[in-house]
Order: structure tokens, then C-alpha cells, then sequence
């Protein structure tokens, strides 16, 4: 009997891999430089997490729909999907958690995230995605949430809450810590940079506009099937109900639309053609402190040059 629950998360999942791979291919010609920059990097590691995301979850739930006795008899599908949904759940973590890393040292250090930082996120992400697969695969289960087993489930958990940590609550720290730089380090120039005052406003709100939406994004599209997870781990006699299940899955494959639409909003002079931006960026020419030109200039050169003082618009610097 199909299970016509998850069409609409189906839908999205679907939608939002191929608009993704269009962004993907739109990033690929385009010859701004954008992916020679850490921040672009790991901003492309990202949607190309949301496609790898998106066509599996799209085909395990096409599985829940059509063959539902699979998952509620089957320990096989279950431990399939699981050993898939936890460790792209890790990726979509990491990735989101280092671009928010990356745009608070731009902004703050006027440098990118220092190399050794990288590379031990990375062998730790590693090493929990590996205890992932090995829990999914050495216990049988018949729900794709929790893993069966003595400790199977309890090592999940753990690996579990260190992401939901890493995610919600980095993503909140560092972006509160770059808005608060951006606004003392304004505050603190009002004396020297002699410009209208509307003009600081504004860039102190995309700031803060901008911080939020990355944060809000990730918390709303995640933290239901994060809750959900935990619960199901630490309850071995809770069974998701179909609807709360559905729902769950649908708010999660929002993300792969929301991502990809803000990669456009915050990054917009990737996808417009020069004429456009340069039109847009030929309209301001108020003062403003180059630490925060720094950030959107710092994506294309390995070397930043000391604050000055520069007289171009500050409304397109900040990503």
C-alpha cells in the first residue's frame, strides 16, 4: 500500500536537487573568482552536500512510500537509510558550522580559518561519521532513527548531541560574535569616518539581517528532526506517528531550497552579470572602515591589506 505522506517532502527533495545543481553549474561558469576563496569552498562543499542529501533522502522515502512493509519488517532498509540520513545530517552540520567560522574570521581576523583548525574539525567529523556507519551496520533495527544494539544507540546519541551543539549553538555564537564586531568596530569609528549616519545603520542591519537568516534557517529546517532523533535513541518504545514523521521530514527538505536561495542572497554578484553589480555598486560612495571590505574582498586574494579608510559603497561587502 503506498504511503502518500511524504509526497510534498518528496517534491521538495526533488525540486531542490535539481535547483541546486543548476546553482552548481551556474557557480562552475562563472569567472568571478568566488570558488578560489575558502568561503566559496566550503560554500560549494555545501551544496554539494544538499544534492548528495537531497537524491538520497528522495530515494528512501520513494522507498518508505511505495514499500513501506520493507522498513516496519526489514532491519536491512532501515539500517541502509540510517547509515545514510545520520552521517549527511553530519555533513550538512560541518559545513554550515565552517562557513560561519570562516565568515567571523574574515570579518573579525581579516583572514580565513586557520589551517590546522580545518583539518582537526575534519579527522573529528571523519571519525563520528565512520562510528555512525559502524553502529548503523552492526545492529539490526527496524526504525531508520535509532539504531538497535546495547551501546549501538548510546554512541549514536553522543555523536548525535556533539552536531546539534556544533550546529545550533556554534551557529548562534559565531554569528552573534560577528554582528557585535561589526557593530563596536562601526561605533568605534563614528569619530573618524565622517559619512551619514543611515549609511552605517544600514550595513550594521544587513549584518544582523543576514546572521539571522543563516541561523534561522538551519535551526527551523533541523531542530524537529533533531528533537525527534534524540527522543526516539533515548525511548527504545517510541514510534514516531505518521504525521509528526511526515512533517518532520517535509520542514528538513525545505533546507534544500532555503540554502541554495540564500547562497544567491548573500553571494549575489556570483550569479549577476557585471553590468548589474557594477551598476548596483556605482551607486554609494559614503565612507566606510575597509575591515568590513575586507570580508567580501578577502574571498579573492590570499593576502589582505592593512584597514584603511576607503570611499566606496559598504552595502555589497558584507556576505
Amino acid at each position: 500500500m503506498t504511503d502518500f505522506n511524504h509526497v510534498p517532502s518528496l517534491v521538495l527533495f526533488l525540486i531542490g536537487f535539481i535547483f541546486t545543481i543548476i546553482l552548481l553549474i551556474s557557480m562552475a561558469i562563472s569567472r568571478s573568482g568566488f570558488l578560489t576563496s575558502d568561503l566559496g569552498k566550503w560554500i560549494l562543499a555545501l551544496l554539494v552536500v544538499i544534492v548528495i542529501g537531497s537524491l538520497g533522502m528522495a530515494l528512501g522515502i520513494a522507498g518508505l512510500m511505495f514499500y513501506p512493509d520493507w522498513f516496519s519488517l526489514i532491519s536491512l532498509p532501515n539500517q541502509i537509510y540510517m547509515a545514510f540520513r545520520f552521517p549527511i545530517g553530519v555533513a550538512v552540520a560541518l559545513t554550515n558550522f565552517q562557513i560561519a567560522m570562516e565568515r567571523y574570521f574574515l570579518i573579525c581576523h581579516e583572514k580565513s580559518v586557520p589551517r590546522q583548525i580545518v583539518f582537526w574539525i575534519g579527522v573529528h567529523a571523519g571519525l563520528t561519521i565512520i562510528i555512525l556507519w559502524v553502529c548503523a551496520a552492526t545492529a539490526e533495527t527496524t526504525n531508520y532513527r535509532r539504531p538497535g544494539g546495547d551501546w549501538q544507540r548510546y554512541l549514536t546519541l553522543v555523536c548525535i548531541l556533539q552536531y546539534m551543539a556544533l550546529a545550533f549553538g556554534g551557529l548562534t555564537y559565531l554569528y552573534a560574535k560577528t554582528y557585535f564586531h561589526v557593530y563596536k568596530m562601526l561605533k568605534d569609528m563614528q569619530d573618524l569616518v565622517h559619512g551619514n549616519d543611515s549609511e552605517q545603520n544600514a550595513l550594521r542591519m544587513r549584518v544582523l539581517t543576514n546572521c539571522i537568516l543563516m541561523t534561522l534557517a538551519f535551526s527551523t529546517c533541523y531542530s524537529m528532526e533533531a528533537v525527534i532523533t534524540v527522543y526516539s535513541i533515548v525511548s527504545t518504545g517510541f514510534t514516531v506517528p505518521d504525521w509528526l514523521d511526515s512533517l518532520a521530514t517535509t520542514v528538513m527538505s525545505c533546507d534544500t531550497i532555503i540554502t541554495p536561495l540564500l547562497v544567491m542572497h548573500l553571494h549575489s554578484n556570483v550569479f549577476k552579470s557585471s553590468f548589474i553589480i557594477g551598476s548596483i555598486l556605482s551607486k554609494g560612495n559614503k565612507s566606510r572602515p575597509s575591515q568590513i571590505n575586507q570580508s567580501q574582498g578577502s574571498q579573492y586574494a590570499t593576502k589582505t591589506p592593512k584597514p584603511n579608510i576607503s570611499n566606496k559603497s559598504p552595502r555589497s561587502s558584507l556576505h
